[in-house]
């Protein structure tokens, strides 16, 4: 339970994201309360989420997913692990769910999957007569030429799959890739597009990643750099030229392959970490010294559970910060503090709460989860047109 449940409280205090300290203008720890109540907070925020909603409403009607669902009814040979991810992310944006296209291009294809496409080069071309796929060789591309629906007189779609190796290798020869990509067009116009960029250190940890998808006139980035002594991520979601949400994270420790795989705790890889999580004018910040865990440790061995809980809340406290941010005003909303509170089941548990202005203290679920009507209502009626 220890170990359990201290992944769980630092997996929170990334998600609520952060920023390495810098000079007091900088830092977002040493911001000053915002003057709007609490209430009036909730409904700034749920104004913002209602917001992000309707700009989210043309997703669904993007022209590149009735085009792969036209595609899933000619059925073409699929053996490429690539398609399945094209399939996953375009159901994902049928659904609105932009949660389901990140968990579709994140856990979309392995290293070993990705070197695999260039064993099935070749392109495709559908046989309107005789109702059938017909093959050409290639030695540089995956690729299916198909009418964009079912209504089209020509082969006026074309799905592209490239692979490029990379120069490094890891192990015994181990081949490693060096970028992929993905590229739909309807009539020549790009509709949809998915590229990988992969680096390596000499020793074959990656020292990069970088992932661009199109989907219409939305776009994810998703990048990953590791310098061996240090790691950062960085995710965002926008429509056309406007960001609607951001997510960013940095580590600094010890991130080799052979650090990583040799460790038994976190504190030996990781020194601190920071992440931040913005959305529309939302930016939840915040940083953790994972020093904490020794000491929780130590808390949970030495005491029994009310009191080791306690003491896991001071600890967090110490070590860790985080805080709401209206991005508008620039102004704080809410400070965070741990706490240990009894839970239903006779033990007890640690949580972040929210301390405001008037040091009124709130718990983040139930923020978030009360005051916000209007923004439930809108997300039910927004899935009831699908």
């Amino acid at each position: 339970m220890k170990k359990y449940l201290l992944l769980a409280v630092i997996a929170g205090s990334l998600i609520i994201g952060g920023c390495k300290k810098k000079s007091k203008e900088d830092n977002p720890f040493e911001l000053g309360y915002s003057n709007l109540t609490t209430e009036q907070h909730k409904q700034e925020l749920e104004n913002s989420g209602r917001e992000l909603v309707q700009k989210l409403d043309a997703l669904p009607d993007q022209k590149f997913i009735g085009v792969f669902d036209y595609l899933t009814e000619l059925a073409p040979e699929i053996e490429a692990s690539e398609m399945n991810t094209v399939f996953g992310v375009s159901n994902a944006a049928k659904k609105t769910d932009v949660r389901a296209v990140f968990r579709s291009v994140t856990t979309s294809t392995t290293p070993e999957e990705t070197t695999g496409l260039s064993e099935v080069f070749g392109v495709y071309t559908w046989d309107r007569q005789a109702e059938e796929w017909v093959r050409t060789p290639s030695n540089d591309r995956l690729e299916y030429r198909f009418p964009a629906t079912a209504t089209a007189t020509s082969n006026n779609a074309t799905l592209t799959f490239t692979y490029t190796a990379s120069k490094s290798s890891y192990g015994e020869g181990i081949e490693l890739p060096g970028s992929t990509k993905v590229v739909l067009k309807v009539d020549a116009k790009e509709e949809f597009s998915f590229s990988t960029t992969y680096s390596y250190l000499s020793d074959g940890t990656p020292k990069g990643v970088e992932m661009d998808m199109g989907l219409g006139v939305y776009a994810f980035k998703i990048g990953v750099s590791n310098s061996g002594s240090g790691a950062n991520s960085n995710l965002s979601f926008s429509k056309g030229s406007e960001k609607l949400l951001a997510f960013t994270t940095s580590a600094k420790g010890n991130t080799t392959i052979g650090d990583v795989i040799g460790s038994e705790d976190v504190e030996s890889i990781l020194n601190n970490a920071n992440a931040t999580f913005e959305i529309m004018n939302l930016k939840l910040v915040g940083a953790v010294d994972f020093r904490a865990e020794a000491e929780i440790e130590k808390a949970w061995d030495e005491l029994d559970e009310q009191k080791a809980s306690q003491k896991e809340a001071e600890i967090l406290n110490k070590y860790s910060q985080f805080v709401a941010i209206n991005t508008t005003s620039n102004s704080v909303i809410a400070k965070g503090e741990w706490v240990a509170i009894a839970d239903s089941y006779d033990g007890y548990t640690v949580e972040p709460r929210l301390v405001f202005k008037d040091n009124s203290k709130q718990s983040i679920g139930d923020f978030f989860e009360n005051g916000f009507t209007a923004l439930i209502d809108e997300l039910e009626d927004f899935g009831k047109k699908f």
